[in-house]
């Protein structure tokens, strides 16, 4: 599924603001998208008076939404941005549909939106100092003493048997394999 991002300015109000992203959010996972990110960034005065469902505003809510979701459902989630009177400007714009095509975007900018790096899980614990450069050709045991976790130590599992109540001694037998 590509990779969506909602810019969208709504009426300056968190408690229309709120509702209207949870809304939009169960929407897109209702038609089998994925929401990676809803940011509500600030309210304050539009550049410029823009009429929407027959009134002027002057003052919005912006946010954002990046999102997962079959192309064939785009056209619905616009319509019902245009139609929710709540909303006074939207546009969704398409990122990339691989991971590929992400790539010339900013790194910081793809961990922002939740996106994953192209830096497979090894090259990542590698660089974390996680798992030793080359492969380990040791016992299992000591490949976790070098990555500092305690090995479960096999202890033999012992009974123990009383002896008679006379001595007061107990005999330890053997466990049996």
């Amino acid at each position: 599924m590509p990779l969506y991002e909602l810019v969208a300015i709504s009426r300056k109000s968190d408690a229309i603001t709120r509702p209207l992203l949870k809304q939009l959010a169960l929407s897109v996972i209702h038609r089998g998208g994925v929401v990676r990110s809803l940011n509500n960034l600030r309210a304050g005065a539009l550049p410029y008076r823009i009429k929407a469902h027959q009134e002027y505003h002057t003052e919005g809510q912006y946010f954002t939404m990046v999102f997962d979701a079959a192309p064939t459902e785009i056209p619905t989630l616009t319509r019902q941005l245009q139609l929710d009177s709540r909303v006074i400007r939207a546009t969704v714009v398409k990122v990339g549909t691989t991971l590929e095509q992400t790539s010339g975007l900013p790194q910081s900018y793809l961990d922002a939106i939740g996106f994953p790096n192209q830096e497979s899980q090894g090259q990542r614990l590698r660089r974390l100092g996680k798992v030793p450069e080359k492969p380990w050709k040791g016992t299992r045991h000591e490949w976790l003493a070098v990555a500092g976790v305690q090995p479960a130590k096999h202890v033999k599992h012992e009974t123990v048997v009383p002896a008679a109540e006379e001595s007061g001694e107990q005999v330890v037998a053997p466990a049996s394999v």
